[in-house]
Order: C-alpha cells, then structure tokens, then sequence
C-alpha cells in the first residue's frame, strides 16, 4: 500500500471512520447536497406562501417524536446488550421479548401519529388559512404526507431492532437511500408544478424504501421474535429507560417544530416568508446535527457490546476518538454552510432572499454544533443503558421553546435563530455536561469489570440495578 494510504487507512482508524460511517454519514452528506437543489426548486416553482406551508408541514412531521417517544434509541441499546451474548440463555428470552414487544409498539405509535398529529396539522394549517385569506391546497398533501409518515413510524421500532442485532451497515444504507428516494420524488413533483404534493412524495419514498428492507429481513425478525419471551417485563427492561427517552425527544419535538409554526402563526404581522427562510435554514442546521449523531449512532453497538462487559477504558476509547471527530466535522460544516450564505448575499443570488441573513444563518448553525455536545453526552449514558438527563432536556428545550415564543412575533426569523443558540449554549450544553459528570462518576463505582471466565450476559441485572440508580 502506497505511503499516502496508509496514512489515510490510519487516519480513518483513529477517526472511528469506515464504511459503515460512511453510508451512515451519506445520508447526511446527500442531505448537504440536496439542500440546495430543493431550495433552488421552491425558490423557483414557490411562491412565498407555499414555502411557508412547506416547511411548516414538514415541521408539523417533526412530531413524529411524540409518538416514538423515545424507543428507538433505548430498543438499540438494550438488543445491543442481549444480543452482545449471542442471543442464548436469559440474553435470548430477553431478545425475543423485545422484539414482540416492538412489533406491538409500532401499530400503536403509527395509529396515534396518523389520528393525533394528523388533526393537530390540520388544525393549525386551516385556522391559519382562514385567518389569513389565502387558499393554498394543503389538506391532501398534509393527510398524505402524515398517513406515510405514520407507516415509518410503525417500521422503526424494527429498524432499531436490526441496528441493536449488529445489522448497522444494511440499515444506514437503506435509510441513505430513503433520503435518495425521498428528494428524488419531492423533486419531481415540483418540477411538474405539484407544489405541496411534494412533502407527500418525500414521505412516500422514503416509506417504501424502509419497507423494503423490513421485508428483506422479516425472517431474521420473526425468527427473533419467535423464542420464549417470556421473562421479558416492558414495565421494568424497557419503561425505566424509555420515559426519560421519551420525555427528551418529545420536549425537543415540540420545540423545534415551534420554530416555524410560531412565525407561521404569526404570518399577518411578519409578512410571507419568514417561516419559509427559517425553515430552509433550519434543515441546513438538521443536516449538521443528524450527520454528527449519525456518526455516533454508528458505533451504538459497538459501545452497548463494550458496556455490557464492563470494559469502561476501551469504552471511553471508542466514545472520544468518535465524539472529537464527528464534533470536528459538525463544526466544518457549519463553517462552510455560513460561508455559502454569505457568498449568495455578496453575489446577489435570488436564492439568498429565501435564506436567513448570514448573520443569523451563522447563529442558527453554531446552536447545532453546540448541541453536539449534549446529544453526544445522552448517546455516551445510554450505552450504559442510563437516561439521566431529563430536567437537562425540560430545561434546554423549554428555554428554546421560550425564545422562540418570545422573540420569533417580534423579531421574525433573526429573533429565533439567535434564541436557539443562547439557549443551547447558555442553558443545555451546561447543564448537560454537570449532569454528565456526576452520572459518569457512579457508573465508574457500579461497573464491574469484565472477567474472562464469566458470560458476558451474565450480571446483567445487578448492573441494570446500578445503573438505573445512577441514572436517577
């Protein structure tokens, strides 16, 4: 192998970087890539009002969180634990439990999202609609839109399932080629002049990409499915640590779909527009933060396997190499994003009137970059199967629900940028990394360190103990 790529292949070693990173960083890259396409698009075949109903329906779709309620991550971390120990013994009952109990979890979620968030869109779609005079098509893209949307819900707890189980590389592919599938569809309809039929066409190709993998894998899944559960209790292996999920992700749902729907609210005294140029922006800044988790979530298993024996050094290992790379690369990106925008403003390119400032553009993507840092610290606990940071989450997204409440009817788009990155930089990354170190400190105390001669499996529910008291 020649110098060069050996110092490369090294480089990428050290960076936690390999090809499973790189599908799971390629629907982020495609993302970057695709921004500026469907900004291109929705700049030409929009007007102002259809880019506020775009992207405060996709917004509304955000919510999709309050009905996962937190599953998804905790359904990757505990499988990773059972099936750390090949899924025999008391590891394998557990395993067969979770999988029954994923299969009952994603038919209730998916109904409650299709019933409950559906009429909450319609709801605030139409007041709006009335109230300010405009007749714009919503109601068959949004049902459309939400009925997918509710059948990707129902398939996530499965693609969880397949994450935990070690299947990381066929999963990251097929949620890249969702995205692939997704733009290409929403692209379509907008050069054909479908308008908000596009956020439907988004939501059903992504749909039928993940459900071409569930059914690939439906013998693996069934087969799982198909052992003695019966030791598994939802109320004591999943509840302890899916409520504290669950209040997380909703709290940070509700938030960030705020971010538009308050000025989308608030369109008579704001003008058309400003939840058009926000929402665009935002999803630039959603890029950020996905592609630096992304990178993380990649190592999940790696790291479940690693906190399920004990091995707390190579764990820290494993969490730094990956957190310092995959925060390196958030921050370049973010760079390089307010850069673009303030090249659109010098060079006077239309696309920019459809943007935040570069001033408040830059804002809004350094919130993401220091939102890494909680995020990365929620992923390093829930490994050890501990979800200690639900009065950090309360607070962070209360206080970027609050800003945004407070300065988006005043100050419009700019006014909620800069809300969100004081309160993530000022409130979140704070408080998350105190409650880190104090959780950390009793992990150090309740993990026991691997031996050779016992199963890994096995100490499993004095350590689950331990760390549940750890995790408060």
């Amino acid at each position: 192998m020649p110098p060069p790529a050996r110092l490369a292949a090294r480089l990428a070693a050290r960076a936690e970087f390999d090809a499973t990173v790189a599908w799971a960083l390629g629907i982020r890259f495609w993302q970057l890539a695709a921004a500026p396409i469907t900004a291109l698009l929705i700049a030409g075949r929009f007007s102002e009002t259809e880019q506020d109903y775009y992207y405060t329906i996709a917004g509304l779709l955000g919510l999709d969180a309050l009905c996962r309620l937190g599953l998804g991550e905790v359904l990757v971390a505990l499988t990773a634990h059972a099936y750390a120990d090949d899924g025999t013994g008391a590891s394998g009952r557990r395993l067969a439990g979770l999988a029954r109990f994923a299969g009952r979890w994603a038919a209730l979620s998916a109904a409650a999202f299709a019933v409950g968030v559906g009429a909450f869109g319609a709801w605030n779609l139409s007041g709006n609609a009335a109230g300010a005079g405009v007749t714009v098509g919503w109601a068959g893209p949004w049902w459309t839109a939400a009925a997918c949307t509710a059948g990707s819900v129902a398939v996530a707890p499965a693609l969880a399932v397949l994450l935990g189980c070690g299947r990381v590389g066929p999963v990251t592919k097929t949620q890249t080629l969702a995205a692939v599938a997704g733009n290409l569809g929403a692209w379509a309809l907008m050069l054909f002049g479908g308008s908000l039929w596009a956020v439907a066409a988004a939501c059903a190709g992504r749909l039928l990409v993940e459900a071409a993998l569930i059914a690939r894998s439906w013998p693996f899944l069934r087969a799982l499915a198909g052992g003695d559960g019966a030791t598994f209790r939802w109320r004591t292996d999943v509840w302890p640590m899916q409520w504290r999920a669950a209040v997380q992700s909703s709290v940070a749902a509700a938030a960030a779909a705020g971010l538009t729907l308050v000025l989308f609210r608030h369109r008579d005294e704001l003008g058309a527009g400003e939840a058009g140029r926000l929402g665009m922006s935002w999803s630039a800044a959603l890029a950020l933060q996905y592609g630096g988790t992304a990178w993380l979530n990649t190592r999940a298993p790696r790291l479940g396997a690693l906190a399920a024996r004990g091995d707390r050094s190579g764990f820290d290992r494993l969490f730094a190499r990956t957190f310092f790379a995959s925060w390196a690369a958030v921050a370049a990106g973010a760079v390089a994003g307010t850069a673009l925008v303030w090249g659109l403003n010098v060079w006077g390119v239309a696309l920019a009137e459809r943007l935040l400032s570069p001033t408040a553009f830059g804002a809004l993507v350094a919130g993401s970059v220091a939102l890494h840092v909680p995020l990365s610290l929620a992923t390093y606990l829930r490994a050890w199967r501990a979800e200690a940071f639900v009065l950090p989450a309360v607070a962070i997204w209360g206080a970027v629900g609050g800003a945004t409440w407070t300065l988006g009817p005043r100050y419009g788009a700019a006014g909620v940028a800069w809300g969100f990155l004081g309160a993530v930089a000022l409130v979140g990354v704070p408080l998350y990394a105190l409650r880190w170190r104090s959780v950390a400190r009793r992990l150090s105390e309740a993990a026991t360190p691997a031996d050779p001669a016992r199963p890994s499996g096995s100490g499993d529910a004095k350590q689950s103990s331990d760390v549940a008291e750890a995790g408060g």
